[in-house]
């Protein structure tokens, strides 16, 4: 066993020291002798490493300080912002756009099928007379007699047992109702918590941090956009504060608090602003806006009663739709080159940027179809509309259904692909500081940097009247540029 491991290496940890300056439990001891002056005992070049040696001298001690720094105060922190979020989106006033007094939305289950629907070739046409057990609601535990109508987007065709959401008014003695939809409430669920568990079950403790922030996000989406835009706020400014909030709980929980995380944070924040000043620059040369989608006529009525600025929905919606794309390339992105500035300390900045650059080009050339293919997904059917019905290019072309989803795809797009440069260019700032006395690009590294907190001296060339310390020094190093 060599008594140098190969990788990080600190003039401490080459004397059997932790970078706390405390002998590890069980660290293997350095061969070398402690006084340069005392025997020629040097190491072996060939002799090969055991990593477990450089695992337990490279391992930092855990304190309750340092974790309640790490992990304490930043959930301190989300809490406080839970709980202020929550105040807002309950203390937020909403204006009634339909009188629905009276009418409530219960759970239920079929009993029977009085008259059924269905024509001989399988179609159904009117409506389905059932009985149903109500199992919620002022008639819970009674059987009602209503009706499911033959819509596709109400109703349902109803069997016996399955449960339902029954639409109904109820004055005294008299209920009205129909059978709204089928019940998926369970079955959503359901899914959603099997997508979780696997989530944690092939990603381990990476996993449960992932799930914590996508929950973290689906909470901040939910509970603080739509309030600050129904308050008046612009949508593209409130879209950017909530990419913001959930990026950088998202790379903490995932990378911890690293310049990884930060420059991870800042890439993924660039990409997104990139991807909606995009889509409002593409919307301002084709005439295209908020004003243009398909639910304009209802979304009119937020306008006229509560001064909503509709038009921004749009592209406050493709900002958010780039998030998880763009989170995804500047992550990976990150810890990439801070993987190559770890194995070779003194790589200087153009070099890092190159090799940043050749990583996220690989992943950028992948990436780059997943919001296109997104967005031609959902637009499938209008597509197979325009072909069935023989439309002309210049129609389809000129489509506004059309126009929105190729901005969507293409602005979202625009954001993955600007997100790679920018993040390099921030990770080769901030991973690699160069020496403006020497100007050759070196890495200055100390022990209490703080942008690497795992990361050791790198010591200098020895003299040529060196110790045997220091040629065992030489001979580490000469190592970790052959490996």
């Amino acid at each position: 066993m060599s008594a140098f491991p190969v990788g990080r290496f600190s003039p401490r940890s080459a004397c059997g020291e932790d970078q706390l300056g405390e002998s590890p439990a069980g660290a293997v001891k350095s061969e070398l002798p402690q006084n340069p002056t005392e025997g020629s005992a040097r190491p072996d070049p060939a002799a090969a490493p055991d990593p477990a040696d450089f695992a337990k001298a490279k391992a930092p001690k855990s304190t309750p300080g340092a974790w309640m720094i790490r992990w304490g105060l930043p959930c301190i922190g989300i809490v406080v912002f839970i709980v202020l979020v929550l105040g807002l989106f309950f203390s937020t006033d909403r204006v009634a756009l339909t009188t629905n007094r009276g009418q409530t939305f219960e759970k239920g289950v079929v009993t029977q099928i009085l008259s059924d629907n269905i024509q001989e070739d399988g179609t159904r046409v009117g409506e389905q007379s059932v009985m149903v057990r109500m199992t919620s609601g002022v008639r819970k535990g009674e059987e009602i007699q209503t009706t499911s109508s033959a819509g596709y987007l109400f109703g349902a065709a109803c069997k016996v047992g399955m449960k339902v959401i029954v639409m109904q008014s109820v004055s005294g003695d008299t209920t009205v109702s129909s059978v709204y939809s089928q019940d998926r409430g369970n079955t959503i669920l359901i899914f959603a918590v099997l997508y979780l568990a696997l989530i944690v079950l092939v990603g381990g403790r990476k996993g449960l941090k992932s799930v914590i922030g996508l929950v973290f996000t689906f909470f901040t989406v939910i509970f603080l956009i739509l309030p600050l835009i129904y308050r008046g706020v612009s949508p593209f400014s409130a879209a950017v504060l909530v990419c913001a909030v959930t990026t950088l709980v998202t790379m903490y929980f995932i990378g911890g608090p690293t310049s990884k995380t930060l420059v991870a944070t800042l890439g993924t924040v660039a990409g997104c602003v990139c991807a909606g000043l995009m889509a409002r620059f593409f919307g301002a040369c084709t005439g295209l806006s908020g004003w243009n989608v398909s639910d304009i006529e209802s979304l009119l009525d937020l306008w006229y009663a509560n001064n909503v600025q509709v038009g921004g929905l749009l592209f406050a919606g493709i900002l958010i739709s780039a998030l998880g794309a763009t989170m995804d390339v500047a992550m990976s992105t990150a810890s990439a080159m801070d993987e190559i500035v770890r194995q070779n300390p003194v790589i200087s900045q153009r070099e890092l940027f190159r090799a940043g650059m050749r990583v996220g080009r690989d992943m950028m050339g992948t990436d780059s179809n997943t919001l296109i293919l997104a967005f031609v997904g959902t637009s499938l059917s209008t597509l197979l509309l325009d072909y069935s019905y023989n439309l002309t290019y210049l129609q389809i072309i000129n489509s506004r259904n059309i126009g929105l989803d190729i901005m969507q795809g293409l602005a979202g797009s625009f954001g993955v692909i600007l997100c790679v440069p920018v993040t390099v260019l921030i990770a080769s700032l901030m991973f690699v500081k160069t020496d403006s006395d020497s100007g050759k690009g070196r890495k200055k590294q100390a022990a209490g940097d703080s942008s690497h907190t795992d990361r050791f001296i790198r010591p200098d060339p020895p003299a040529p009247d060196q110790s045997p310390l220091d040629e065992g020094r030489t001979l580490q190093r000469q190592q970790q540029v052959t490996v």
